[in-house]
């Protein structure tokens, strides 16, 4: 799954789980006053499923993951993070966006 690095931030401050930070690679929007845009020049790397679950797993504190930074909708990360989230048995999911999405619509991230 490609990903901005860094990545692995443990996030505390964001929802009351502890939570495995995620940045997706890429960004449309023009967001007033966004205060992410420095992330866009952060390297973008390709990481492996197995790689993502064996760092999640190998956290006694994780609960679950945010997905934030930048923009997943834009990302087409979609498959991939379905797979890690099956695979690593996850949760809890949290997911910043600029777009309003209802329960229906992200239903199959579950």
């Amino acid at each position: 799954m490609k990903l901005r690095n860094p990545f692995f931030i443990d996030n505390i401050s964001d929802q009351p789980y502890f939570s495995m930070y995620l940045i997706s690679p890429f960004c449309t929007g023009v967001c007033e006053g966004c205060q992410n845009k420095h992330l866009l020049k952060a390297e973008i790397k390709d990481y492996s499923i197995n790689d993502l679950i064996e760092k999640y797993k190998n956290n006694i504190w994780y609960e679950g993951i945010t997905i934030a930074g930048l923009e997943i909708f834009d990302s087409d990360i979609e498959n991939d993070l379905i797979d890690f989230i099956k695979k690593a048995e996850i949760k809890k999911v949290t997911i910043y966006t600029r777009y309003e999405r209802t329960s229906e619509q992200v239903k199959h991230l579950i």
